[in-house]
């Protein structure tokens, strides 16, 4: 995940309200102005928003200050054909601005060609799996739920349903499995930019037989320092740190490069692990971003606010919403994914409430 520097704005006290960017019917709808269930979201260097419109099965491109959206990816229908995609929950941009959909109920990869489409979309390709098959063999995904590439063009996915990440060479017709061992119901995954090599998972085809539990203990849970309950996001800094939202026992847990089972984290924000609204608490905290400051940005979701914590302090304040949920422009709904652009805007995907906000 990209760093971005901080600016005065994200002040210490609550933002007032926030901009809707798209979706504006909080009641949600297919039409061209609306969203219904956006769960992930997409914003590229010109601030031009791709946003997976869940329920409508659809990628909406939105441009900046503009009132109404235009599909680039789906027919606004569930479906196995090429014009339609099912329910998916991740979205991946390359940098010739063609859309990667890692489609959760269609067992599938789909590429759609250039997202730079003035209008409407016209068909995907079928890159990796079998559209509407799910399965265990190489060639196959059940239930994939995440998608990303390295810098060689490698393909990483997540594949919920057989318990494993997949690596996918450019132009191959099956994968390899990467990660396996000791994984239940995985959900995501994140590089350590760090790395050395940059973005280098294994040398080897297969990861079973040499991968290593970096937090956490196989099957038990617990609030102890060296224990997660539930983790739902990681990410990493530049100093190689990842971050854990230890989702169970309402916190952030911070662990140091070559970590193993053993290791104790240290708490960096949520010092209650019941969860609760106050200052030093989080309550079912669901997504985190960290800048180059080591600046936490937390999606607080139970509290429906944005925390921004600083580096080792006791307290975190509130930047959007904290205002209880509703679709007034001081609050904000249940909400599962945020963005920060280079200007620390905070863009959010308000899942109940249909819509893009934008925190100044």
């Amino acid at each position: 995940m990209m760093s971005y520097p901080l600016i005065s704005n994200l002040g210490s006290t609550s933002s007032t309200s926030a901009v809707t960017l798209a979706g504006l019917s909080t009641g949600g709808g297919n039409g061209y102005s609306e969203l219904s269930d956006p769960y992930s979201i997409f914003v590229d260097l010109n601030g031009i928003m791709y946003i997976l419109d869940t329920g409508n099965f659809r990628v909406v491109k939105w441009l900046p200050g503009q009132p109404l959206g235009f599909t680039v990816a789906g027919s606004g229908v569930t479906g196995t054909t090429l014009d339609k995609i099912g329910t998916s929950y991740a979205i991946y941009l390359d940098n010739q601005s063609n859309i990667y959909i890692s489609e959760y109920g269609n067992h599938r990869i789909t590429k759609w060609l250039n997202g730079n489409l003035t209008a409407g979309a016209t068909t995907g390709i079928t890159i990796a799996g079998q559209s509407g098959v799910g399965g265990s063999w190489s060639y196959q995904f059940s239930l994939p739920t995440a998608i990303t590439f390295d810098q060689y063009n490698n393909m990483y996915i997540m594949d919920a349903g057989n318990n494993r990440i997949q690596r996918w060479w450019p132009g191959s017709t099956y994968g390899v499995t990467v990660a396996a061992a000791s994984m239940s119901n995985p959900r995501g995954m994140a590089f350590n930019p760090s790395a050395n090599p940059p973005n280098e998972i294994c040398d080897a085809a297969y990861w079973n037989s040499t991968i290593k539990i970096v937090a956490g203990s196989t099957g038990s849970y617990s609030s102890a320092l060296n224990r997660l309950y539930t983790p739902v996001h990681i990410t990493f800094d530049g100093n190689g740190f990842m971050y854990v939202v230890d989702n169970g026992n309402n916190r952030i847990q911070r662990f140091p490069p070559g970590s193993t089972s053993s290791t104790s984290a240290v708490t960096v924000a949520g010092y209650t692990t019941t969860g609760g609204s106050s200052f030093s608490e989080l309550n079912d905290p669901y997504s985190i971003f960290v800048d180059s400051e080591g600046t936490m940005y937390i999606m607080d979701t139970a509290n429906y606010r944005i925390v921004k914590w600083l580096s080792g302090q006791p307290l975190g304040f509130t930047v959007a919403g904290g205002h209880g949920t509703g679709t007034t422009l001081d609050k904000i709904g249940t909400s599962y994914a945020i963005y920060l652009d280079d200007q620390s805007n905070i863009y959010i995907s308000e899942y109940s409430n249909h819509r893009v906000t934008i925190w100044l």
